[in-house]
Protein backbone atom coordinates (compact mmCIF):
# COMPACT_ATOMS: atom_id res chain seq x y z
CA UNK A 1 0.00 0.00 0.00
CA UNK A 2 0.46 3.26 -0.38
CA UNK A 3 1.97 3.76 3.36
CA UNK A 4 3.39 0.33 3.94
CA UNK A 5 5.85 -2.45 2.38
CA UNK A 6 5.23 -5.66 4.27
CA UNK A 7 5.93 -9.39 3.16
CA UNK A 8 4.42 -12.33 5.84
CA UNK A 9 1.95 -14.49 5.76
CA UNK A 10 -1.75 -14.00 6.77
CA UNK A 11 -5.11 -15.84 7.39
CA UNK A 12 -8.43 -15.78 6.40
CA UNK A 13 -10.47 -12.40 8.02
CA UNK A 14 -7.07 -10.93 8.78
CA UNK A 15 -7.04 -8.01 6.54
CA UNK A 16 -3.15 -7.69 7.15
CA UNK A 17 0.13 -9.60 6.97
CA UNK A 18 -0.12 -11.45 10.53
CA UNK A 19 3.46 -12.80 10.74
CA UNK A 20 6.22 -10.72 8.30
CA UNK A 21 8.64 -8.01 7.62
CA UNK A 22 8.80 -4.14 6.27
CA UNK A 23 12.01 -1.95 6.04
CA UNK A 24 12.82 -1.42 9.54
CA UNK A 25 11.37 -4.48 11.94
CA UNK A 26 10.55 -8.22 11.88
CA UNK A 27 8.29 -9.98 14.26
CA UNK A 28 6.41 -13.47 14.72
CA UNK A 29 4.34 -15.27 17.35
CA UNK A 30 4.18 -18.44 19.09
CA UNK A 31 0.72 -18.94 20.97
CA UNK A 32 0.30 -18.21 24.79
CA UNK A 33 -1.28 -20.92 26.81
CA UNK A 34 -2.87 -18.61 29.30
CA UNK A 35 -6.06 -19.75 30.47
CA UNK A 36 -8.49 -17.53 29.98
CA UNK A 37 -11.96 -19.72 31.12
CA UNK A 38 -13.66 -19.87 34.16
CA UNK A 39 -16.34 -21.99 34.91
CA UNK A 40 -19.05 -21.44 37.24
CA UNK A 41 -21.45 -24.37 38.86
CA UNK A 42 -25.06 -22.17 38.83
CA UNK A 43 -27.68 -23.33 41.21
CA UNK A 44 -30.85 -22.27 38.65
CA UNK A 45 -34.50 -22.44 39.14
CA UNK A 46 -36.07 -25.38 36.95
CA UNK A 47 -37.31 -22.91 34.66
CA UNK A 48 -33.44 -21.13 33.66
CA UNK A 49 -35.33 -17.86 34.72
CA UNK A 50 -32.75 -16.79 37.55
CA UNK A 51 -29.79 -18.56 39.29
CA UNK A 52 -28.94 -17.93 42.78
CA UNK A 53 -26.17 -15.82 44.55
CA UNK A 54 -25.89 -15.29 48.58
CA UNK A 55 -28.96 -16.55 48.72
CA UNK A 56 -30.73 -13.88 46.71
CA UNK A 57 -32.24 -15.13 42.68
CA UNK A 58 -30.82 -13.13 40.40
CA UNK A 59 -32.47 -12.65 36.94
CA UNK A 60 -31.19 -14.69 33.75
CA UNK A 61 -30.83 -12.68 30.20
CA UNK A 62 -32.02 -14.81 27.17
CA UNK A 63 -31.67 -13.97 23.70
CA UNK A 64 -32.55 -16.00 21.01
CA UNK A 65 -30.16 -16.64 17.90
CA UNK A 66 -31.27 -17.88 14.86
CA UNK A 67 -28.61 -20.40 12.21
CA UNK A 68 -29.33 -20.98 9.03
CA UNK A 69 -27.95 -24.58 7.85
CA UNK A 70 -27.81 -24.83 4.35
CA UNK A 71 -29.63 -27.99 2.78
CA UNK A 72 -31.38 -27.99 6.30
CA UNK A 73 -33.99 -26.69 8.18
CA UNK A 74 -33.19 -22.89 10.34
CA UNK A 75 -33.41 -23.25 13.45
CA UNK A 76 -33.37 -21.10 16.56
CA UNK A 77 -31.91 -21.40 20.22
CA UNK A 78 -32.00 -19.53 23.47
CA UNK A 79 -28.85 -18.32 24.88
CA UNK A 80 -28.88 -17.91 28.30
CA UNK A 81 -26.63 -15.26 30.03
CA UNK A 82 -25.87 -14.78 33.45
CA UNK A 83 -22.69 -12.09 35.03
CA UNK A 84 -20.07 -14.74 34.48
CA UNK A 85 -21.04 -15.25 30.94
CA UNK A 86 -23.09 -17.84 28.88
CA UNK A 87 -24.84 -20.92 30.19
CA UNK A 88 -22.93 -23.29 28.04
CA UNK A 89 -24.50 -26.73 29.96
CA UNK A 90 -28.15 -26.20 30.73
CA UNK A 91 -30.59 -29.74 31.67
CA UNK A 92 -30.36 -30.90 27.88
CA UNK A 93 -26.10 -31.60 28.37
CA UNK A 94 -27.58 -35.18 30.07
CA UNK A 95 -23.73 -36.40 28.67
CA UNK A 96 -22.15 -35.66 31.61
CA UNK A 97 -24.75 -34.71 34.17
CA UNK A 98 -22.53 -33.23 36.70
CA UNK A 99 -21.10 -30.54 33.55
CA UNK A 100 -24.73 -29.02 33.54
CA UNK A 101 -25.75 -25.91 34.30
CA UNK A 102 -22.20 -24.44 33.87
CA UNK A 103 -21.74 -20.69 32.91
CA UNK A 104 -18.49 -19.89 31.00
CA UNK A 105 -16.26 -17.00 31.33
CA UNK A 106 -14.11 -16.73 28.07
CA UNK A 107 -11.69 -14.07 27.56
CA UNK A 108 -12.94 -14.40 23.67
CA UNK A 109 -16.19 -12.52 25.14
CA UNK A 110 -14.25 -9.63 25.62
CA UNK A 111 -14.31 -6.28 22.75
CA UNK A 112 -11.28 -5.85 21.39
CA UNK A 113 -9.97 -4.76 18.04
CA UNK A 114 -7.24 -7.04 17.07
CA UNK A 115 -7.00 -5.72 13.50
CA UNK A 116 -6.02 -2.54 14.94
CA UNK A 117 -2.91 -4.17 16.22
CA UNK A 118 -1.97 -6.04 12.96
CA UNK A 119 -2.78 -2.26 11.04
CA UNK A 120 0.06 -1.16 13.37
CA UNK A 121 2.07 -3.72 12.78
CA UNK A 122 2.43 -3.29 9.48
CA UNK A 123 3.24 0.28 9.32
CA UNK A 124 5.45 0.42 12.36
CA UNK A 125 9.02 1.48 12.07
CA UNK A 126 10.42 1.04 15.61
CA UNK A 127 9.76 -0.02 18.91
CA UNK A 128 7.94 2.24 20.37
CA UNK A 129 5.30 1.91 17.40
CA UNK A 130 5.49 -1.69 17.42
CA UNK A 131 4.76 -1.79 21.32
CA UNK A 132 2.13 0.66 20.55
CA UNK A 133 0.70 -1.38 18.10
CA UNK A 134 0.52 -4.92 20.09
CA UNK A 135 -1.37 -3.34 23.07
CA UNK A 136 -4.42 -3.77 21.31
CA UNK A 137 -3.99 -7.32 20.59
CA UNK A 138 -6.21 -9.21 23.66
CA UNK A 139 -7.10 -12.19 21.91
CA UNK A 140 -5.70 -15.31 21.68
CA UNK A 141 -3.09 -14.17 24.10
CA UNK A 142 0.44 -14.33 21.82
CA UNK A 143 3.74 -14.13 22.51
CA UNK A 144 5.08 -11.03 19.85
CA UNK A 145 8.86 -11.32 19.21
CA UNK A 146 10.58 -8.05 17.72
CA UNK A 147 13.77 -6.88 15.95
CA UNK A 148 14.88 -3.86 14.16
CA UNK A 149 17.54 -2.87 11.68
CA UNK A 150 18.95 -0.65 14.74
CA UNK A 151 20.04 -4.06 16.40
CA UNK A 152 16.57 -3.87 18.85
CA UNK A 153 15.00 -7.18 19.98
CA UNK A 154 12.35 -8.14 22.44
CA UNK A 155 9.82 -10.52 23.66
CA UNK A 156 6.07 -9.61 24.89
CA UNK A 157 3.63 -11.70 26.72
CA UNK A 158 0.26 -10.01 24.90
CA UNK A 159 -3.08 -10.33 25.17
CA UNK A 160 -6.46 -10.42 28.14
CA UNK A 161 -4.29 -12.04 31.17
CA UNK A 162 -6.54 -12.00 34.53
CA UNK A 163 -5.38 -10.76 37.41
CA UNK A 164 -5.23 -13.53 39.85
CA UNK A 165 -4.54 -15.49 42.98
CA UNK A 166 -2.66 -18.66 43.13
CA UNK A 167 -4.69 -21.87 42.04
CA UNK A 168 -7.72 -19.15 41.30
CA UNK A 169 -9.65 -20.49 38.47
CA UNK A 170 -8.07 -23.81 38.35
CA UNK A 171 -10.94 -25.93 38.73
CA UNK A 172 -14.72 -25.02 39.14
CA UNK A 173 -15.64 -21.76 40.95
CA UNK A 174 -19.05 -22.08 42.53
CA UNK A 175 -21.52 -19.71 41.19
CA UNK A 176 -23.53 -19.07 44.07
CA UNK A 177 -21.32 -17.56 46.33
CA UNK A 178 -20.29 -13.82 44.95
CA UNK A 179 -16.79 -12.94 44.38
CA UNK A 180 -15.05 -9.84 42.38
CA UNK A 181 -14.67 -10.95 38.99
CA UNK A 182 -10.70 -10.80 38.02
CA UNK A 183 -9.98 -7.71 36.42
CA UNK A 184 -7.93 -7.76 33.18
CA UNK A 185 -3.54 -7.66 34.06
CA UNK A 186 -2.66 -3.93 33.38
CA UNK A 187 -0.53 -3.54 30.14
CA UNK A 188 2.56 -2.41 31.85
CA UNK A 189 2.56 -5.77 34.25
CA UNK A 190 2.61 -7.93 31.51
CA UNK A 191 5.87 -9.82 30.87
CA UNK A 192 8.74 -8.39 28.28
CA UNK A 193 12.15 -8.55 27.65
CA UNK A 194 13.89 -5.65 25.70
CA UNK A 195 17.35 -6.22 24.52
CA UNK A 196 18.43 -8.53 26.95
CA UNK A 197 22.20 -9.05 28.36
CA UNK A 198 22.02 -12.24 26.99
CA UNK A 199 21.90 -10.98 23.72
CA UNK A 200 18.63 -12.95 22.33
CA UNK A 201 14.80 -13.28 23.30
CA UNK A 202 13.09 -17.03 22.82
CA UNK A 203 9.81 -18.30 23.43
CA UNK A 204 8.76 -21.76 22.49
CA UNK A 205 5.18 -21.60 24.22
CA UNK A 206 6.86 -21.94 27.77
CA UNK A 207 5.45 -19.73 30.79
CA UNK A 208 6.69 -16.24 30.30
CA UNK A 209 6.24 -15.09 33.95
CA UNK A 210 8.46 -16.04 36.40
CA UNK A 211 8.31 -17.28 40.57
CA UNK A 212 8.43 -14.09 41.52
CA UNK A 213 5.58 -13.02 39.80
CA UNK A 214 2.22 -12.98 41.90
CA UNK A 215 -0.31 -13.38 39.13
CA UNK A 216 -1.50 -16.85 38.31
CA UNK A 217 -2.23 -17.52 34.59
CA UNK A 218 -2.79 -21.25 35.21
CA UNK A 219 -3.25 -22.64 31.15
CA UNK A 220 -0.87 -25.40 29.81
CA UNK A 221 3.16 -24.71 29.83
CA UNK A 222 5.91 -26.52 28.61
CA UNK A 223 9.31 -25.90 28.98
CA UNK A 224 11.51 -28.56 27.56
CA UNK A 225 11.25 -26.70 23.97
CA UNK A 226 12.46 -23.28 25.49
CA UNK A 227 15.31 -24.85 27.03
CA UNK A 228 16.55 -26.56 24.06
CA UNK A 229 16.36 -23.14 22.23
CA UNK A 230 17.85 -21.27 24.81
CA UNK A 231 20.88 -23.99 25.30
CA UNK A 232 21.48 -23.68 21.90
CA UNK A 233 21.37 -19.61 21.61
CA UNK A 234 23.20 -19.76 24.09
CA UNK A 235 25.75 -21.59 22.54
CA UNK A 236 26.07 -19.07 19.58
CA UNK A 237 28.57 -16.13 19.36
CA UNK A 238 27.35 -14.63 15.97
CA UNK A 239 24.41 -16.11 14.71
CA UNK A 240 23.69 -16.49 10.63
CA UNK A 241 20.40 -17.54 8.70
CA UNK A 242 21.74 -21.00 8.28
CA UNK A 243 22.21 -21.09 12.30
CA UNK A 244 18.65 -19.92 12.60
CA UNK A 245 17.31 -22.67 9.84
CA UNK A 246 19.07 -25.57 11.68
CA UNK A 247 17.26 -24.27 14.91
CA UNK A 248 14.04 -24.74 13.29
CA UNK A 249 14.57 -27.47 11.85
CA UNK A 250 16.19 -29.15 15.01
CA UNK A 251 14.05 -32.72 15.68
CA UNK A 252 15.63 -33.31 19.13
CA UNK A 253 12.94 -34.32 21.76
CA UNK A 254 14.21 -32.83 24.78
CA UNK A 255 11.87 -35.42 27.14
CA UNK A 256 13.38 -38.26 25.64
CA UNK A 257 17.09 -36.86 26.19
CA UNK A 258 16.06 -36.87 29.72
CA UNK A 259 13.96 -39.97 30.25
CA UNK A 260 15.75 -41.94 28.70
CA UNK A 261 19.10 -43.17 30.63
CA UNK A 262 16.93 -44.10 33.56
CA UNK A 263 14.60 -45.72 31.85
CA UNK A 264 17.20 -47.98 30.36
CA UNK A 265 19.06 -48.20 34.03
CA UNK A 266 15.15 -50.03 35.24
CA UNK A 267 15.67 -52.81 32.84
CA UNK A 268 16.88 -56.39 33.58
CA UNK A 269 18.43 -56.96 29.90
CA UNK A 270 21.19 -54.61 27.85
CA UNK A 271 21.27 -56.72 24.93
CA UNK A 272 19.02 -56.44 21.90
CA UNK A 273 17.67 -54.72 18.83
CA UNK A 274 15.89 -52.24 20.57
CA UNK A 275 18.14 -51.33 23.13
CA UNK A 276 21.05 -51.13 21.65
CA UNK A 277 19.07 -48.74 19.49
CA UNK A 278 18.32 -46.87 22.59
CA UNK A 279 21.43 -46.73 24.35
CA UNK A 280 23.08 -44.99 21.71
CA UNK A 281 20.40 -42.96 20.66
CA UNK A 282 20.67 -38.99 20.46
CA UNK A 283 16.63 -38.35 20.91
CA UNK A 284 16.75 -36.77 17.50
CA UNK A 285 13.25 -37.48 15.65
CA UNK A 286 14.86 -37.73 11.88
CA UNK A 287 12.66 -39.66 9.68
CA UNK A 288 15.35 -42.64 9.39
CA UNK A 289 15.51 -43.17 12.81
CA UNK A 290 14.03 -46.44 14.33
CA UNK A 291 15.12 -45.48 18.24
CA UNK A 292 12.32 -42.96 17.98
CA UNK A 293 10.03 -45.20 17.30
CA UNK A 294 11.25 -47.56 19.68
CA UNK A 295 10.83 -44.98 22.21
CA UNK A 296 7.85 -43.13 21.31
CA UNK A 297 5.80 -46.80 21.79
CA UNK A 298 7.68 -47.69 24.63
CA UNK A 299 6.73 -44.08 26.25
CA UNK A 300 3.02 -44.58 25.25
CA UNK A 301 2.88 -47.99 26.78
CA UNK A 302 4.47 -46.87 30.17
CA UNK A 303 1.49 -44.05 30.04
CA UNK A 304 -0.87 -46.84 29.66
CA UNK A 305 0.33 -49.26 32.14
CA UNK A 306 0.92 -46.11 35.09
CA UNK A 307 -2.42 -44.93 34.19
CA UNK A 308 -5.06 -47.50 33.88
CA UNK A 309 -7.13 -46.39 36.01
CA UNK A 310 -7.38 -43.08 34.18
CA UNK A 311 -7.95 -44.92 31.19
CA UNK A 312 -11.11 -46.72 32.28
CA UNK A 313 -12.76 -43.63 32.80
CA UNK A 314 -15.52 -42.95 29.90
CA UNK A 315 -14.55 -38.85 29.53
CA UNK A 316 -11.17 -39.13 30.32
CA UNK A 317 -9.02 -36.58 27.78
CA UNK A 318 -5.15 -37.12 28.32
CA UNK A 319 -2.38 -38.41 31.01
CA UNK A 320 -0.58 -35.59 33.36
CA UNK A 321 2.23 -34.28 31.85
CA UNK A 322 5.19 -36.18 30.75
CA UNK A 323 7.66 -34.54 33.20
CA UNK A 324 5.84 -35.32 35.62
CA UNK A 325 5.26 -38.24 35.60
CA UNK A 326 8.73 -38.94 34.80
CA UNK A 327 9.52 -36.88 38.28
CA UNK A 328 7.32 -38.95 40.00
CA UNK A 329 8.73 -42.29 38.93
CA UNK A 330 12.18 -41.36 39.77
CA UNK A 331 11.24 -39.59 43.02
CA UNK A 332 8.25 -42.02 44.54
CA UNK A 333 8.70 -45.25 42.62
CA UNK A 334 6.18 -46.82 44.93
CA UNK A 335 3.58 -44.52 44.70
CA UNK A 336 0.12 -46.56 44.50
CA UNK A 337 -0.98 -45.01 41.06
CA UNK A 338 1.72 -47.32 39.55
CA UNK A 339 -0.17 -50.25 41.05
CA UNK A 340 -2.09 -51.79 38.16
CA UNK A 341 -6.08 -52.28 38.58
CA UNK A 342 -5.37 -55.74 36.34
CA UNK A 343 -3.49 -57.65 38.83
CA UNK A 344 -3.17 -58.81 42.32
CA UNK A 345 -0.01 -57.09 42.65
CA UNK A 346 1.01 -53.70 44.02
CA UNK A 347 3.39 -52.52 41.27
CA UNK A 348 5.66 -50.12 41.31
CA UNK A 349 7.25 -47.58 38.56
CA UNK A 350 10.31 -50.28 37.89
CA UNK A 351 7.62 -52.98 36.93
CA UNK A 352 5.73 -50.25 35.35
CA UNK A 353 8.81 -49.51 32.69
CA UNK A 354 9.66 -53.32 32.73
CA UNK A 355 6.34 -54.18 31.29
CA UNK A 356 5.79 -52.08 28.94
CA UNK A 357 9.34 -52.98 27.47
CA UNK A 358 7.85 -56.10 27.50
CA UNK A 359 4.80 -55.71 25.58
CA UNK A 360 6.99 -53.24 23.09
CA UNK A 361 9.71 -55.82 22.04
CA UNK A 362 6.57 -57.73 21.10
CA UNK A 363 5.03 -55.38 18.92
CA UNK A 364 5.65 -55.35 15.30
CA UNK A 365 6.41 -51.54 14.77
CA UNK A 366 7.79 -49.45 11.62
CA UNK A 367 11.40 -49.30 11.07
CA UNK A 368 11.76 -45.84 10.79
CA UNK A 369 10.25 -42.60 12.47
CA UNK A 370 8.82 -41.19 8.67
CA UNK A 371 7.34 -44.39 8.11
CA UNK A 372 5.42 -43.98 11.41
CA UNK A 373 5.16 -39.99 11.28
CA UNK A 374 2.26 -39.65 8.79
CA UNK A 375 1.29 -36.29 8.19
CA UNK A 376 -2.29 -35.14 6.59
CA UNK A 377 -2.64 -31.74 5.28
CA UNK A 378 -6.21 -31.72 5.90
CA UNK A 379 -8.36 -28.59 4.01
CA UNK A 380 -10.92 -26.55 6.30
CA UNK A 381 -14.09 -28.36 4.95
CA UNK A 382 -12.57 -31.87 6.31
CA UNK A 383 -13.40 -33.04 2.71
CA UNK A 384 -10.60 -35.66 2.01
CA UNK A 385 -10.01 -34.72 -2.18
CA UNK A 386 -8.79 -31.56 -1.19
CA UNK A 387 -6.07 -32.67 1.67
CA UNK A 388 -2.96 -34.13 0.51
CA UNK A 389 -1.90 -37.29 2.49
CA UNK A 390 1.30 -39.23 1.89
CA UNK A 391 3.86 -37.22 4.36
CA UNK A 392 6.18 -38.19 6.83
CA UNK A 393 7.92 -35.64 8.18
CA UNK A 394 10.75 -35.26 10.56
CA UNK A 395 10.24 -34.04 14.49
CA UNK A 396 7.94 -34.36 17.45
CA UNK A 397 5.82 -32.16 19.33
CA UNK A 398 9.03 -31.89 21.86
CA UNK A 399 11.35 -30.66 19.30
CA UNK A 400 12.11 -27.48 18.02
CA UNK A 401 10.70 -28.89 14.79
CA UNK A 402 7.24 -29.36 16.70
CA UNK A 403 4.74 -31.23 14.79
CA UNK A 404 2.39 -33.98 14.94
CA UNK A 405 -0.46 -35.75 13.05
CA UNK A 406 -2.56 -32.64 12.71
CA UNK A 407 -0.28 -29.33 13.19
CA UNK A 408 2.84 -28.87 13.02
CA UNK A 409 5.36 -25.37 11.60
CA UNK A 410 3.35 -24.62 7.92
CA UNK A 411 4.99 -21.37 8.02
CA UNK A 412 8.95 -20.98 9.05
CA UNK A 413 10.61 -17.82 8.39
CA UNK A 414 14.30 -16.47 9.02
CA UNK A 415 14.67 -12.73 8.47
CA UNK A 416 18.26 -11.03 8.53
CA UNK A 417 17.88 -7.77 10.01
CA UNK A 418 20.21 -5.87 7.33
CA UNK A 419 19.74 -2.25 6.62
CA UNK A 420 17.30 -3.72 3.90
CA UNK A 421 15.77 -6.68 5.68
CA UNK A 422 16.52 -10.24 3.74
CA UNK A 423 13.73 -12.96 4.60
CA UNK A 424 13.86 -16.74 3.89
CA UNK A 425 11.02 -18.99 4.67
CA UNK A 426 8.22 -21.37 3.24
CA UNK A 427 4.73 -21.94 3.60
CA UNK A 428 3.52 -25.32 3.71
CA UNK A 429 1.18 -25.49 0.48
CA UNK A 430 0.38 -23.18 -2.29
CA UNK A 431 -1.18 -19.51 -2.64
CA UNK A 432 -4.17 -20.43 -4.21
CA UNK A 433 -7.29 -22.22 -2.82
CA UNK A 434 -8.00 -23.32 -6.21
CA UNK A 435 -7.75 -27.50 -5.77
CA UNK A 436 -7.39 -28.02 -9.45
CA UNK A 437 -4.35 -25.06 -9.83
CA UNK A 438 -1.07 -26.71 -9.92
CA UNK A 439 -0.57 -23.95 -7.14
CA UNK A 440 -2.58 -25.12 -4.44
CA UNK A 441 -0.47 -27.51 -2.97
CA UNK A 442 3.25 -25.83 -4.25
CA UNK A 443 5.98 -26.87 -1.89
CA UNK A 444 4.54 -29.30 0.37
CA UNK A 445 7.33 -31.50 -0.71
CA UNK A 446 10.08 -28.90 -0.40
CA UNK A 447 8.31 -28.37 3.32
CA UNK A 448 8.77 -31.60 3.98
CA UNK A 449 12.56 -31.83 2.95
CA UNK A 450 12.98 -28.43 5.08
CA UNK A 451 14.10 -26.53 2.21
CA UNK A 452 13.74 -22.23 2.50
CA UNK A 453 13.43 -19.89 -0.45
CA UNK A 454 13.92 -16.27 -0.79
CA UNK A 455 11.32 -14.20 0.41
CA UNK A 456 11.11 -11.40 -2.39
CA UNK A 457 9.57 -7.96 -0.70
CA UNK A 458 10.15 -5.54 -3.66
CA UNK A 459 11.24 -1.78 -2.22
CA UNK A 460 8.37 -0.06 -3.83
CA UNK A 461 5.48 -0.54 -5.79
CA UNK A 462 6.88 0.29 -9.09
CA UNK A 463 9.65 -2.43 -8.28
CA UNK A 464 6.81 -5.14 -7.80
CA UNK A 465 4.80 -3.88 -11.17
CA UNK A 466 8.00 -3.89 -13.07
CA UNK A 467 8.97 -8.15 -11.87
CA UNK A 468 5.50 -8.63 -12.47
CA UNK A 469 4.71 -7.11 -15.66
CA UNK A 470 8.58 -8.49 -16.92
CA UNK A 471 7.86 -9.90 -20.39
CA UNK A 472 10.47 -13.52 -20.85
CA UNK A 473 11.78 -13.58 -24.40
CA UNK A 474 14.03 -16.53 -26.01
CA UNK A 475 16.53 -15.87 -28.61
CA UNK A 476 15.63 -19.33 -30.66
CA UNK A 477 11.63 -18.97 -30.99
Amino acid sequence: GPDHNVYGVSIPGAPAVVIGFNSDLAWGVTNGATDVRDWYKLTLKEDLSAYEVDGEWVSVDKRVETFRVRHAETFTDTVYLTQYGPIVSDAQFTAVPEFQHMALRWGLHTPSNEYRALYGLNRAQNYDQFKASIQHFKSPVQNFTYADTEGHIALHHQGLVYQRGVGEGTFVLDGAESAELPQELPQDQLPFQLDPVQGFVANANNNPFTVSDSTYVGGYWSELRAATLRQNLSGLEASTVTDMQALQLDNTNAFAVRALPFLLSQLETSTGEAYAALKDWDGRYNASSQAAVYFDAWWDLIQYYAWDELFRLPHFFRTPDDVVQLTLMQQQPNHPLFDRLETEEVETAQEVIRKAWEVLLSETLPDSWGAENSVRFSHFTELEALGRSGFNPQGHPDALNALSENWGPTWRMVVEMTDEPQGVGLVAGGTTGNPVSPQYDQALEDWQAGRYFPLQRYPDAQAAQDAASAVWTSENP
